[in-house]
């Protein structure tokens, strides 16, 4: 069985290669990778070009694995009609937001239920105007305080810890918490 890695990108300010890093974060040994970088619009998935190679190559008992559910596809109808030609080859699906079950498998054909259930709901699917494609939801909300440091003032704080300033000294001379210094830290190290 490989694993196939797949990312997708709707504007300039994101990267495929972040999505890949989430992935591999979460134990996942990617064997083979495929992303569509800055689609200018919301495209189906049967217009995306590495998306169609990627089913070129994927066979019988492989995982796809993606990081949130429009990798698969622009709408709930387009998702569910992906996932449902993934499941007849007999490959796996896993959506990282969802967790880690098979969206092919039995578990996963309640949410593609559910999916097509909403899709069905939709009066006019090719109205832009009478849905929000699911590639923007996330970038509609945001979680947690809002960040109180600029990118130059994290540039900053990581190059004086790595040339030995303490997380107290540091985070005493930026006004912030030890916890908000590690995080500036850590984030760096993970990148």
């Amino acid at each position: 069985m490989a694993v196939f890695g797949y990312g997708w990108t709707s504007n300039s300010s994101q990267h495929s290669g972040q999505q890949r890093r989430m992935l591999e974060h979460a134990g996942y040994e990617l064997a083979h990778w495929f992303a569509d970088d800055c689609a200018s619009e919301p495209r189906p998935a049967a217009q995306r070009f590495e998306f169609q190679r990627l089913l070129g190559r994927i066979g019988r008992h492989d995982r796809l694995v993606v990081c949130t559910l429009d990798c698969l596809g622009q709408d709930a109808r387009d998702i569910v009609s992906q996932v449902r030609t993934l499941a007849l080859r007999r490959s796996e699906v896993v959506v990282l937001q969802l967790g880690s079950f098979d969206l092919a498998g039995a578990a996963g054909q309640a949410v593609l239920a559910a999916l097509a259930a909403v899709a069905d709901m939709d009066p006019h699917p090719a109205d832009p105007a009478c849905m929000t494609p699911i590639a923007t939801a996330p970038q509609a909300r945001t979680r947690g305080r809002p960040v109180c440091t600029t990118q130059a003032q994290r540039a900053l704080i990581v190059q004086q810890h790595r040339a030995g300033e303490s997380i107290s000294a540091l985070a005493r001379a930026a006004n912030l918490s030890r916890a908000s210094i590690m995080r500036i830290v850590r984030a760096t190290s993970l990148q």
